[in-house]
C-alpha cells in the first residue's frame, strides 16, 4: 500500500522514477519477508525434539545469520528507495526540498549502516540512524500538509513548472 501511495503522490514529478521507487519498495518488502522466514524456521528448528543439541544450535545460528544478511540486503534496497524518493521530492514543486534532502540522508544512513559489518567494522555508524528523523518529518508533513493537496493542484503546479522551465 505504501509503495502504491508513494507512486501516486510522486508520479507528477517523474512517472518512471516514481514507478522504479515503488518497485524498490516492493522488493524491500519481499526481502524482509524472506528474512523473516529464516527466523521462523530457526524458531521451529530450535523446538524440534529428537535432534542432537549441538547440531540444532549450529543450524539455528546459521539461520539467524542468514536472516541478518537478508535484512542487510533489504535495508540497502530500502536506502536506494529513500534516495530515489528524496530526489523526486527535491524535484517536486509541492513538497519542501528540505524534506527531500533529509530523506536522501536517511537512505544513505540505511545503506552505510547495512554495509558497516562488512566494510566498516572498526567504525561505529549507529549515530547515522539519527538521519532517520527525516522519514519522521516527511510522515508528519504528509499527515498535516500532504493530505490537503489535491491531484488537480499537483498537476497545475507541475504544468506551471514545465512552462517556467520552457520559458527560461
Amino acid at each position: 500500500v505504501l509503495a502504491w501511495a508513494c507512486y501516486i503522490f510522486l508520479r507528477p514529478v517523474n512517472p518512471l522514477l516514481s514507478l522504479l521507487g515503488a518497485w524498490l519498495r516492493l522488493v524491500y518488502a519481499g526481502l524482509a519477508i524472506v528474512a523473516l522466514f529464516n527466523f521462523l524456521y530457526a524458531f521451529h528448528l530450535a523446538n524440534l525434539p529428537g535432534i542432537e543439541e549441538a547440531y540444532k544450535q549450529q543450524q539455528v545460528l546459521q539461520l539467524v545469520n542468514a536472516r541478518r544478511f537478508g535484512m542487510h540486503l533489504a535495508y540497502v534496497v530500502f536506502g536506494a528507495y529513500l534516495i530515489l524518493g528524496g530526489i523526486l521530492i527535491c524535484n517536486s514543486s509541492y513538497i519542501p526540498k528540505i524534506l527531500g534532502v533529509l530523506i536522501m540522508l536517511a537512505g544513505l544512513a540505511w545503506i552505510l549502516t547495512s554495509f558497516q559489518p562488512y566494510f566498516f567494522r572498526d567504525y561505529d555508524l549507529s549515530w547515522m540512524m539519527l538521519f532517520g528523523t527525516g522519514e519522521l518529518f516527511f510522515g508528519i508533513w504528509l499527515l498535516v500538509k500532504g493530505r490537503k493537496i489535491k491531484e488537480s493542484e499537483i498537476m497545475e503546479l507541475k504544468n506551471r513548472n514545465d512552462t517556467y522551465s520552457l520559458i527560461h
